[in-house]
């Protein structure tokens, strides 16, 4: 009889992955159903609900999406659609970020550098540009396909997670999605989530200017990487008590990360995605780890492009005034990030574009699956004619045309 509840056994354990998986699925759809929580997945979808109620949808929420800056932003009652999802579409232009005109450009400044990060970098570099050689003549095609996958992972923590929700608030995401974003964020090793909201922050007030963490006005080197590697200019030290972090000092996703980052962070982004390869496809520990850094390296440069190509080169359709400027190359390869003239003077569309349904926009198309599924909510769009408004106001007369065919 002893075989007999050695076969149970194995049967118990084979089937209790399942089992559980279709106990939390159960459990996830009565939530759902009942509408009675919005801890997993918030209010219900636009689809699944039989009436609309003209109030906010998340009650529970206090903060405004622009409180920030100390600025609350006025929203419509009403509910537009856009790719059959509910928006709240913004009732004014003040969705822009005051920017604080009253900072120098860049004042003398010789930096501290931090040379343990210079080398940390200096070894990333040089093992990514090794990974993408052992990319293209020995590791596994498993290997570059997961390397691959990664990017996007990385990439949605990024721009999904850290961008559009967490520093701009430009829609809500129930619990479960933003535990997800906040394990997506990790895997890109940029740090923990609090001190890049705060840094963006900084960035969109004190934009081009001593009080910006990259400010593009001492280069382009500088406000790619370069910051990174000394001490904060005393300006930004000196700003950064103006930044309101209340909502992610609230945050408890926000938090568990901030306080777990010496293990978490490492382990999602280096140690989990070299050990995969090697255990389910018997990858080599050199293959393994090189290209894994090769996708670490240009997962963050390409979100680096954004603070120093992006304030540089481009055109500038809404404000003619200001560094940021629009680029489709960029946002080609940043999943809709590159439409960075718009983004400064409407950073709360959860669009981050005028383009919403651009195939360049991944970004967006993404959070409107997540809408979909229930998982995202409250998205904030700001009307055409505002945006038009704008246009014609401050912009360079470019896209006036192109903006007209958008469907909004």
């Amino acid at each position: 009889m002893r075989w007999m509840k050695r076969v149970r056994r194995r049967i118990r354990i084979k089937l209790f992955p399942y089992v559980a998986l279709g106990a939390i699925n159960s459990h996830f759809a009565m939530e759902s159903m009942m509408a009675s929580s919005i801890w997993y997945f918030g209010p219900a979808n636009a689809h699944a609900l039989a009436a609309y109620s003209e109030q906010d949808v998340d009650n529970t929420s206090t903060i405004s999406s622009n409180d920030y800056f100390g600025i609350p932003i006025r929203r419509s009652t009403s509910i537009a659609w856009h790719n059959s999802i509910m928006t709240t579409q913004m009732e004014t232009a003040e969705t822009d970020d005051p920017i604080d005109t009253t900072l120098t450009k860049a004042t003398p400044w010789k930096p501290q550098i931090k040379y343990h990060y210079v080398f940390f970098q200096l070894y990333f570099h040089v093992a990514a540009i090794y990974g993408v050689y052992l990319a293209l003549t020995s590791a596994k095609w498993q290997t570059n396909l997961f390397g691959y996958a990664m990017i996007w992972i990385n990439s949605f923590g990024i721009y999904a997670g850290a961008h559009r929700l967490f520093s701009h608030r430009s829609y809500k995401a129930t619990r479960a999605l933003q535990i997800f974003l906040m394990l997506c964020h990790s895997t890109a090793y940029q740090r923990n989530l609090f001190l890049w909201v705060l840094e963006h922050r900084l960035h969109h007030k004190y934009s081009d200017t001593d009080g910006d963490p990259h400010n593009p006005s001492r280069g382009l080197f500088f406000s790619h990487i370069g910051w990174l590697c000394c001490k904060k200019h005393p300006e930004v030290v000196k700003r950064t008590k103006n930044i309101d972090m209340s909502d992610m000092y609230s945050n408890p996703v926000i938090m568990f990360q901030k306080k777990h980052q010496q293990w978490l962070l490492p382990t999602l982004a280096f140690i989990l995605p070299t050990l995969i390869p090697m255990v389910f496809w018997v990858e080599s520990l050199t293959n393994s780890w090189h290209i894994n850094a090769a996708r670490y390296i240009m997962s963050m440069n390409t979100v680096f492009l954004i603070n120093s190509v992006s304030h540089k080169w481009g055109y500038k359709p809404y404000d003619k005034n200001i560094r940021p400027t629009e680029s489709k190359i960029i946002s080609m390869i940043t999943f809709g990030e590159g439409f960075h003239n718009y983004h400064h003077i409407f950073p709360n569309d959860y669009r981050d574009a005028e383009f919403g349904n651009s195939l360049l926009n991944v970004t967006t198309y993404f959070i409107d699956f997540c809408a979909f599924l229930g998982l995202a909510y409250d998205l904030k769009i700001v009307p055409k004619d505002l945006v038009k408004s704008r246009m014609t106001r401050t912009g360079n007369g470019s896209e006036m045309e192109l903006l007209d065919k958008t469907v909004y």
